[in-house]
């Protein structure tokens, strides 16, 4: 999978182009949220549904890349994950870092937005402003 900021931004828009840009991420439904290990709210979407399907908006456009559930860790914030896709660790994730590409930082805020129960069409208008696009 290539993941850069070309790639991704055309992922994005796909993703909320497939689901709409009024959509918004059912976050306090069983099923579509994160769970700790005593069964607890682990406040944050799923970038996978336990099906295998495309989950929050991350998780949607990377499918559009080809990534699969087993590509993905549930848990992590998106900057992990896509650090993660990259090949550079998400360890090495810092998002208040310069050398942070912009791209994985708009995404990042993105998935936020949608996880603060905005629709997909703010989040998506969020990255794009991020990366100098909107």
């Amino acid at each position: 999978m290539e993941l850069n900021e070309a790639t991704f931004t055309a992922a994005i828009k796909a993703a909320v182009d497939k689901r709409g840009k009024h959509w918004v991420y059912p976050i306090n439904e069983t099923g579509w949220v994160l769970y700790n290990l005593t069964g607890e709210f682990g406040g944050g979407c799923r970038y996978f549904l336990e099906s295998g399907e495309p989950a929050c908006l991350i998780g949607t456009a990377l499918a559009e890349l080809g990534a699969t559930p087993e590509d993905v860790t549930e848990g992590l914030n998106a900057g992990q994950v896509l650090y993660d896709l990259t090949g550079e660790g998400r360890d090495n994730f810092n998002p208040y870092s310069d050398s942070t590409p912009s791209w994985v930082r708009a995404a990042v805020a993105a998935q936020e937005e949608q996880d603060d129960g905005l629709s997909w069409g703010e989040a998506l208008n969020k990255y794009l402003r991020m990366v100098g696009e909107n």
